[in-house]
């Protein structure tokens, strides 16, 4: 619903240097056992459409599901003769997970990449993979999130190895078992792809 969505929109409309639209639910659905039901109305869809123009410089907006013709229409009468706002965005570099994004310029003095997770600099790590244990491979990446690193260096590079394959395994269960970025490390490209 655009509850949910309005902070992600401010931090779009800050951020985001392409056109923005949205398309909300009717409100966040409630099961019943009857089904799904959305308890927006079209007045209050129709409220934040507008906000989310003014506010937020949205071009096209609209709704999704629990969006009846009432719904619509009035979010078209509300939205016909608003302006959008001036968005000024100011990207912000940066790298940037399933789950979030970790800015370049830190705060801190420096950026931290987890480099436990480096066939080439960890004897425990290259060990496990040559194994096929990527539980505990997935566990030493959990561990440098815990110690605090922004970052984790992927690197599965090693002599007669599929690095293709151990690339496609280990990051698949990185992005998902992990929220922080992961910076791949190889010198091959098609283990870059993989990845």
């Amino acid at each position: 619903g655009p509850a949910e969505m309005s902070e992600h929109l401010r931090y779009l409309a800050r951020h985001s240097r392409t056109p923005l639209m949205c398309m909300p639910n009717a409100g966040l659905p409630v099961l019943t056992k009857d089904g799904a039901h959305f308890p927006l109305g079209p007045e209050g869809l129709a409220d934040a459409q507008e906000a989310f123009v003014t506010d937020y410089g949205l071009s096209l907006v609209g709704g999704c599901c629990g969006t009846t013709p009432e719904h619509l229409r009035q979010v078209v009468d509300r939205a016909r003769d608003l302006t959008p706002a001036v968005r000024e965005p100011r990207p912000e570099p940066g790298a940037a997970s399933l789950y979030q994004t970790v800015p370049f310029r830190q705060d801190t003095s420096y950026l931290a990449i987890g480099e436990r997770t480096n066939a080439n600099g960890s004897k425990k790590f290259r060990e496990a993979m040559l194994e096929a244990r990527w539980d505990d491979c997935v566990e030493m990446a959990r561990d440098q999130i815990r110690e605090g690193a922004h970052m984790l260096d992927l690197c599965v590079d090693y002599v007669g190895r599929d690095g293709v394959a151990d690339m496609e395994e280990l990051a698949g269960r990185f992005a998902t078992a992990s929220t922080l970025p992961i910076v791949l490390d190889s010198t091959e490209l098609p283990v870059l792809r993989a990845g």
